[in-house]
């Protein structure tokens, strides 16, 4: 039985919680943001599609250090993390389209 969309993102919303008040977490997110705290929008966004390209379904909002700070710089989790998600499913479908044509 599938799981109801709003059941699905209180779970995840306990499981983020849990995670962001587990021992060192705090000291991690407070890293992150002064890491990041001069990068423009743009440029931690071009991060974040970095970090997703190489984690893939690993990046979730519970185990992103940061989460806390990119949520609050590029707006809703699922939104710029859907974005990213289309970005790069169009940047491999260029790149399999682009080797279809090469001699």
């Amino acid at each position: 039985m599938p799981v109801d969309p709003k059941r699905k993102k209180t779970l995840s919303d306990r499981s983020v919680k849990k995670k962001l008040r587990e021992s060192g977490r705090k000291e991690l997110e407070d890293e992150f943001a002064a890491k990041f705290a001069e990068v423009s929008d743009e440029e931690l966004y071009e991060y974040v599609k970095e970090q997703k390209r190489a984690l893939g379904k690993k990046m979730t909002r519970a185990n992103t250090v940061g989460y806390a700070y990119l949520v609050k710089r590029l707006g809703p989790w699922d939104v710029f993390m859907g974005r990213i998600g289309r970005e790069l499913a169009e940047e491999s479908e260029k790149e399999n389209a682009g080797e279809g044509t090469e001699a």
